[in-house]
């Protein structure tokens, strides 16, 4: 689980799809989902290298169990070790601010749409 969460988070952060991924690593889409998704346990150090370079992460954190806890983001594009549940909290706390950030931009065209409506009508007094 955590290093699943580790390079979707890293790679999603690059904006970078499974089958980027796969193509830069010279293998197929499944077997990148295989590492990203924990059921590839032991892979191979070379690999290993170019992920944790595609990504801009230390290679030693793809060795990570699946212990309780995670690796998160920090500002610098680095990361560090925090408690699971906390980076758990930090995601879905930025999912969060993102769905409403795109909310208040629909809102916001919404408004600007209106006012021309508005204005197309007391200028003209119909609609047309």
């Amino acid at each position: 689980m955590k290093r699943k969460l580790l390079l979707i988070f890293a790679r999603l952060k690059k904006n970078y799809t499974t089958d980027y991924m796969a193509k830069e690593l010279g293998i197929t889409r499944k077997q990148y989902s295989s590492i990203e998704n924990g059921h590839t346990v032991n892979v191979k150090e070379d690999l290993k290298l170019v992920i944790s370079k595609l990504l801009d992460i230390d290679k030693s954190l793809l060795d990570i169990d699946e212990g309780n806890i995670i690796i998160s983001g920090t500002k610098d594009n680095g990361f560090q070790i925090a408690d699971y549940k906390n980076a758990q909290n930090q995601m879905t706390i930025q999912l969060l601010m993102k769905q409403i950030e795109m909310q208040q931009n629909i809102i916001q065209k919404q408004q600007e749409q209106i006012q021309d409506l508005t204005s197309h009508v007391e200028k003209n007094n119909t609609f047309q």
